[in-house]
């Protein structure tokens, strides 16, 4: 049958999703936030980390995004920071070999939530919701670098499950905007 000519096709595309960018998302309210946590693995977690910050109040979906985005960076360069001082003053050779395992992971970590802002940038929340997974996975190896004692600090422990949490409603609020 008839072909579709794909060049009017290709021109159009780019105006489509400038479009799709512009449509305005509402606003979240305190019930909407408390809602939209309620599927994280932490709700409390969730909410009162984003409303930790004040332009939470403000915000719509994609705003939250650019925020957990931002909260969770804060994050992990304070646990990439924070091994890297344990490595420092660790005498072990076995634990300071895991600290250094875990500052590699971090590196990485903060490399891929550049990628994740780069996404939502772009308007790409499938792909935050990615990046989230690996860093959210970067961390849990990091954790499993102690299921053998000596244990966990318990400071990384906390710095560790912090980052996770973040990742988790870094990726609650992209599954939101994605549908």
């Amino acid at each position: 049958m008839g072909n579709i000519p794909a060049l009017p096709i290709i021109l159009i595309l780019p105006f489509l999703y400038a479009a799709a960018l512009t449509v305005p998302v509402p606003k979240v309210s305190g019930e909407n936030l408390t809602e939209l946590c309620s599927r994280a693995v932490d709700p409390t977690f969730c909410v009162e980390s984003l409303e930790s910050d004040p332009r939470t109040a403000a915000s719509d979906l994609r705003g939250l995004a650019n925020i957990s985005v931002g909260l969770a960076t804060s994050n992990v360069t304070a646990a990439r920071r924070l091994v890297e001082r344990l490595a420092e003053q660790e005498a072990d050779p076995v634990l300071r070999g895991r600290y250094e395992q875990c500052s590699g992971l971090y590196r990485e970590a903060v490399k891929e939530l550049k990628k994740a802002e780069r996404s939502v940038g772009k308007g790409d929340f499938g792909g935050m919701g990615e990046w989230a997974s690996m860093v959210l996975e970067k961390s849990e190896d990091c954790s499993d670098e102690f299921t053998v004692p000596p244990e966990e600090p318990a400071q990384l422990k906390e710095s560790n499950r912090n980052v996770q949490h973040l990742c988790n409603v870094m990726y609650v609020i992209a599954v939101a905007i994605v549908g």
